[in-house]
Formats: structure tokens, sequence, C-alpha cells
């Protein structure tokens, strides 16, 4: 390989020996074996491009518990080793971390397959559309959530599924009180599902918002006419209902794939 050109600026150190940055570009520095290294030179650097290499990844954020992170990107560099993924956040400023600089590290397990052939047809991801509450002892519908929801619904074929609902045109909090209330206007919860029969599945709740739901099963009915999902939730009585019974119809749409 050609060596660098002269004029490149010096690479700045990292917390990781393999990753090196050069401007705002980040690359991946890849040591060869000693046998190989006469061959192609002592180290390649290499520009991470989208997932190609499997080294980086951009996500474009569109559903947030913080709405100033929507239309944002945000870049992710991973390793996978086996049925372990490592994320890691490039250097930044957290939140979390008190004005300092700090790199973070999120580490995940591959969770072994459930076989859900019957449901099938739902895998993939889908956009919220409508959330429509059905009052038993009227027949009104009301939409809980305002006119244009923003959600997904994601259903993976290992068996969790994944629900995140919000109001749109949502604003940064700027006191605690707003806080509050934004929290309030967010619903997400995932879990493990099963099918229960022709258009029913069940959803084992491990992870949740609200701390009272994990360990619940829900049971939701589902109707599938092309890419439009309607989710029905049995009647019941809902924390937004105010004591009356009633039933929800959540419709969603399949997302097409990124280009």
């Amino acid at each position: 390989m050609a060596p660098e050109a002269p004029h490149e600026p010096p690479m700045v150190k990292t917390h990781y020996e393999h990753l090196v940055q050069r401007r705002l570009r980040w690359f991946v520095r890849i040591v060869v074996p000693a046998d190989v290294r006469d061959i192609i030179g002592q180290t390649i650097l290499m520009k991470t491009t989208g997932c190609r290499d499997q080294r980086q990844f951009i996500t474009t954020v569109d559903v947030s518990l913080i709405p100033s992170e929507i239309g944002g990107e945000k870049l992710r560099l991973f390793t996978v080793d086996g049925d372990r993924l490592t994320i890691r956040l490039p250097e930044q400023v957290s939140r979390f971390g008190q004005g300092r600089k700090s790199v973070s590290e999120l580490t995940w397990m591959r969770e072994p397959p459930i076989r859900n052939p019957d449901l099938a047809p739902l895998f993939g991801s889908r956009c919220l559309k409508s959330v429509e509450a059905i009052y038993a002892d009227s027949g009104e519908r009301v939409e809980t959530w305002g006119p244009n929801p923003s959600g997904r619904m994601v259903l993976v074929p290992n068996g969790r599924i994944m629900f995140l609902f919000t109001k749109a045109d949502r604003q940064p909090p700027t006191t605690d009180a707003k806080r509050a209330v934004m929290f309030n206007e967010l619903l997400c919860y995932a879990g493990t599902v099963r099918s229960d029969g022709t258009g029913r599945f069940i959803t084992t709740v491990d992870v949740a918002k609200n701390p009272a739901d994990i360990g619940k099963e829900w049971l939701r009915h589902f109707t599938l006419d092309g890419n439009r999902l309607v989710i029905r939730v049995p009647e019941g009585v809902s924390p937004f209902s105010q004591g009356r019974v009633v039933s929800f119809d959540n419709v969603f749409v399949r997302e097409h794939p990124a280009a």
C-alpha cells in the first residue's frame, strides 16, 4: 500500500489502540501478522463507511424520549465476538459525565431464538400511524396520543418485540414539571412474544418504562391488510380511561428497508 501523503495531519490517539481520528473522520487501524506485514505494509488504515466493514454504523433518530435528539445522527463503533456485541460511543461530553469527556461501552448478548412461525408476517419494523381508544359504554373513539403520534413496533425472528409510542410535536422541556409531562407522553416496553392462535399473540414484558409492568403477560389481537397492521388491546380499565372500560386500536404501517 502506498505511504500516506505527507500533507495529512497527524493522527490523534484515543482510548482504544485500534481507533484513530484525523479531522472529523474515524478510522480503524488493523495490525496484520508479521508474515504478511512485508507484503502489504506495517499498518493498514481503512476508512469505515456505513456497516460494510463491520466497524461502525450511523443511526438517524426519528423517535426519542428527548425531542431535541429527533433528526440527529449518532455514530456508533462496534465489534462482534460470537454472541457478544460491544458498541462504543465516540469520546464526547455526556449528560451523565458531569461535564467530563468520556467513551462509553455498551455490551449486549444475543438471545436464543424463540420459534414463532405463525407470527412471521409481522416480522420487521413498523411506523405508528394512530392510536384510538374505543369506550365500551358509548362507542366513542378518541385519539389518545393526538392526531399524529410518533412511534415504532419492531418484531424480530428470534421472538423479541418492542413498542415505543410518543405524542407528536413535543418540545424540549425547560422545567422539572415539563420534564414530568414529557415523560408521561412516552410509552415503551419490550419482551418475548408467542403466538396464541390465529390473530393473537402474548407478550411477556421484561423491559418497560413502568417497572410495575415487568413480568406481566399482555394479550393482543391483530389483523393484517397488506402493509397495514391493526393491533387491538382487549377491553379493560386503562390509566388513560379515567375508570371507564376501553379497548385500543393501534395502527402501524410497515417501513421499507433503507437504501
